[in-house]
């Protein structure tokens, strides 16, 4: 079982509209009750999120009356005809919106498996103090060196958890930077947000059997790749090659001219496997590229000439410009230095699921067949 301990920060950004309502907190309670977490409440962290739930119910309550008043006093007329808008405010005005988020809150901390941790029962006043003079974490420069409560949060923590259960897996959860640096200190797991970490811990139910490290590496190994995407573009290109010998079809006798001008972009990566120094990932990618096309159509009007017996298009070559877009597929090996996969993830190689050059992956051609003079108001070119 993990413990979750999950920073305010990380509450307000869904119960700012949506109170306790929203999915994110019914995935939580799902992991919570078939005890594969544990929800850390800390006294602090509950009170903040508490105040900042009064303060949004108050805010909005506050900017709905003065919408009624405001409805009510510039449309009297609207108002008087439709007595469902001022019987509605006068029920609603009394309406106590604060005491009933409250009440959720309450009753959504009483319906997890959690864990309570006190200030007051964990006194690490000294370990506080001796960070703050240091400018260790979470504490920092300018506003960060006031993170007095992040500071009683973290450290109280980790000092009842180590006291108590040595062997449990802790997790936190906060966008905080300096919760970061504590995290890192510490060898703690960090999330930014509350969703990334249901959607990983969802997906490894029910014994969370992929480790976080890899989960980890996993996200640092997609962000080398996006930053690195130029030398994945020029490979691509590369394998993709020309299309001069090309001929749409329908057409016959074709010049085709290829200027090499590609735009490729990544759509999505997925990291099948990965290992301390290399990864097999998946690469979704759009290509998109033109050619130039001269050729007849296999509809044109055309005679045979009676000397050479060839045949004679008098209207000449068709000359348009053919668009392809295409998403294709590729597997690609990646190599790099665990410790610093930003800068040393290298390309070993690529291997298309597709064939690049199959080009019937979508383009738009609407050429009308150049047909006899009395069809088109069109003189021939001999």
């Amino acid at each position: 079982m993990y413990k979750v301990l999950i920073d305010t920060s990380a509450y307000e950004e869904y119960i700012r509209h949506d109170g306790f309502k929203n999915e994110v907190f019914r995935v939580l309670k799902t992991l919570s009750d078939r005890k594969y977490i544990k929800v850390i409440v800390h006294d602090i962290i509950k009170q903040e999120v508490l105040t900042h739930i009064c303060k949004n119910a108050v805010d909005l309550k506050s900017k709905s009356d003065k919408f009624f008043k405001d409805v009510i006093r510039k449309f009297p007329e609207k108002s008087s005809e439709h007595n469902d808008i001022s019987d509605f405010y006068s029920k609603y005005k009394n309406f106590d919106l604060k005491t009933l988020r409250i009440n959720e809150c309450e009753d959504y901390f009483n319906s997890l498996c959690v864990e309570v941790i006190n200030t007051q029962d964990v006194d690490v006043t000294s370990a506080v103090f001796e960070r703050y003079f240091s400018k260790r974490p979470p504490f920092g420069q300018g506003k960060k060196s006031k993170e007095f409560p992040d500071a009683f949060i973290t450290l109280s923590t980790v000092e009842k958890i180590k006291r108590d259960d040595l062997g449990v897996k802790l997790i936190f959860i906060s966008a905080d930077p300096d919760w970061k640096g504590f995290c890192d200190e510490f060898n703690i797991p960090l999330f930014k947000k509350l969703n990334e970490f249901t959607d990983w811990a969802s997906s490894e139910e029910p014994e969370f059997s992929n480790d976080f490290k890899v989960y980890k590496r996993s996200n640092e190994i997609k962000g080398a790749i996006e930053k690195n995407e130029s030398s994945l573009f020029g490979m691509i290109v590369e394998e993709i090659g020309t299309f001069e010998d090309y001929e749409p079809e329908d057409f016959f006798d074709v010049e085709c001219y290829d200027d090499n001008d590609r735009s490729v972009s990544m759509q999505d990566i997925k990291v099948i496997s990965s290992t301390e120094s290399s990864a097999i990932v998946d690469i979704n990618f759009e290509v998109i590229f033109s050619l130039n096309i001269h050729g007849y159509h296999i509809n044109d009007t055309s005679f045979k000439d009676p000397d050479t017996k060839d045949r004679v298009y008098p209207y000449g070559k068709h000359s348009f410009k053919m668009t392809f877009v295409g998403n294709f597929y590729l597997e690609s090996e990646v190599s790099y230095d665990e410790n610093n996969i930003a800068n040393t993830l290298q390309f070993e190689y690529i291997e298309p699921n597709y064939d690049l050059k199959d080009l019937d992956v979508g383009y738009n051609i609407d050429i009308e067949p150049h047909k006899h003079p009395h069809e088109r108001n069109e003189e021939p070119d001999c």
